[in-house]
């Protein structure tokens, strides 16, 4: 039964949907870090990010499984979410409930960055990798929408896309899609709850440290134990590393219990040969 479930994990769509997503924002975060070493004009930036997002989708193009009935659940939980960002948007479209000092800090931060002006770097550690994601939307779109707009409006795809990331995740965990179905729709269901941490109050480094860092690092960890030390699981581990020592300082209370679980994990694997 464990070895079934566990083979339904790895082929299903939404779960590879939410690593593609995870696998991206890995990314984005590594190309504007890198910047601080490579100054390359930032302009070629998003064209940096789809050339890398193509070279691992050729790489990774006969695994990736086609969408099924079992996709209903996780897809359905987008749309909730989908539902509570319009309902949210249409009361507050321009300006969150709460007025918050740091809507002000990321609007300059992000300006900032997407401008090339890049800050010490040990300022950027623990907590700026959303910010380099949200710099990616300024570059794209700054031309047509003003950043105090824009920026937050840009945490709209990341919210959005959300339970994908979390379905991916719990499905690598609990090794069980119910597990994750289960996981996934009560975030979305209780999602009027959380949403004052992101569209309230700003606290965007917050948000992205524990849905797309923290989690990505923790399955990235696994499939690198699962896979025996591989250089494709040590590659998405880089990545994940990175984006979480970028995210939020939150992350650091992780590395300890990670490291605890990952040795207890292996020695569980090794148990079973």
């Amino acid at each position: 039964m464990v070895a079934r479930e566990q083979g339904l994990t790895e082929a299903n769509f939404s779960a590879s949907l939410g690593k593609a997503v995870s696998v991206g924002l890995s990314l984005i975060v590594t190309i504007f870090f890198l910047h601080n070493f490579i100054p390359f004009p930032l302009w070629i930036t998003p064209y940096l990010i789809l050339a890398s997002s193509l070279l691992l989708l050729l790489r990774k193009r006969d695994s990736i499984p086609r969408p099924s009935k079992a996709d209903a659940w996780p897809l359905f939980c987008v749309l909730l979410i989908g539902v509570s960002l319009a309902l949210y948007f249409q009361k507050f479209p321009l300006f969150p409930e709460y007025r918050s000092v740091d809507f002000q800090a990321h609007v300059g931060i992000v300006t900032s960055y997407a401008n090339g002006g890049m800050p010490s770097l040990n300022s950027q550690i623990l907590y700026y990798g959303v910010e380099y994601v949200l710099s990616l939307f300024v570059l794209l779109f700054g031309a047509s929408l003003h950043p105090v707009f824009l920026v937050r409006l840009s945490m709209i795809p990341l919210v959005a896309v959300s339970p994908l990331v979390l379905f991916y995740a719990t499905s690598k965990l609990f090794n069980s899609h119910r597990a994750a179905w289960i996981t996934t729709l009560v975030y979305s269901l209780s999602a009027i709850v959380w949403f004052t941490m992101p569209f309230n109050v700003g606290l965007y480094p917050n948000f992205y440290g524990l849905l797309a860092s923290s989690l990505f690092l923790i399955v990235a960890s696994i499939d690198f134990i699962r896979e025996k030390m591989g250089l494709s699981s040590l590659f998405f581990l880089a990545l994940a590393l990175l984006n979480a020592l970028l995210s939020h300082y939150t992350v650091l209370s992780l590395f300890l219990p990670l490291t605890i679980s990952l040795i207890l994990y292996s020695k569980k694997e090794k148990a079973f040969k």
